[in-house]
């Protein structure tokens, strides 16, 4: 009986990690859809459909695991990130902002979804939809610091912008979300 519930443990564990990894990959391989505005040094990307994905899939832990793995591998030089930077200057160029509020976002959607909040569609969506200023705010406040803008031109570049892709990714989010939790 021991045996089966170390088993049990380690295959979870290998889950879990497993999901890390792909949460993850998935959130470097959604930087390479961008969009460049002109008038931003923030592109328009899918990362923060990935990052809620993970959130809402991995849980707390599991979401914010995964974005500290990515913010690792940056680290190491990795192209992980929609900018032009590796490494460390990620963190400190014009998107280092959104990349410390991806696991703001991740910890916060899956401490939501470990909480039972994320229940049918509508829910779903709105919890996705809010929770994604915990991405905006810390990029707006970083750009406008890092970039030595005013709040206008700001919340103009690093704000605004972004609002329609939000609710599309966030209902996008919350669609697979909530279709995996039926067939589940």
């Amino acid at each position: 009986m021991q045996s089966l519930v170390l088993e049990q443990k380690r295959v979870l564990s290998l889950t879990w990690i497993g999901g890390v990894v792909f949460f993850c990959a998935l959130t470097a391989l959604a930087s390479s859809a961008r969009i460049y505005l002109p008038f931003s040094p923030v592109p328009i990307t899918l990362q923060t459909m990935a990052v809620a994905l993970g959130g809402v899939f991995l849980g707390a832990w599991g979401g914010i695991s995964s974005q500290l793995l990515l913010i690792a591998l940056s680290g190491l030089g990795f192209q992980v990130f929609s900018g032009t930077q590796t490494g460390w200057a990620s963190l400190v160029g014009p998107t280092g902002g959104y990349v410390l509020g991806f696991m703001l976002y991740a910890f916060v959607l899956g401490a939501l979804r470990d909480r039972g909040a994320l229940k049918g569609m509508t829910r779903s969506f709105i919890l996705i939809l809010a929770s994604s200023l915990f991405v905006l705010v810390p990029g707006v406040l970083w750009l406008k610091v890092s970039q030595s803008m005013t709040w206008s031109v700001a919340l103009s570049a690093g704000f605004v912008p972004f609002l329609i892709g939000d609710v599309i990714k966030s209902f996008l989010a919350a669609s697979v979300f909530v279709s995996f939790q039926k067939n589940h």
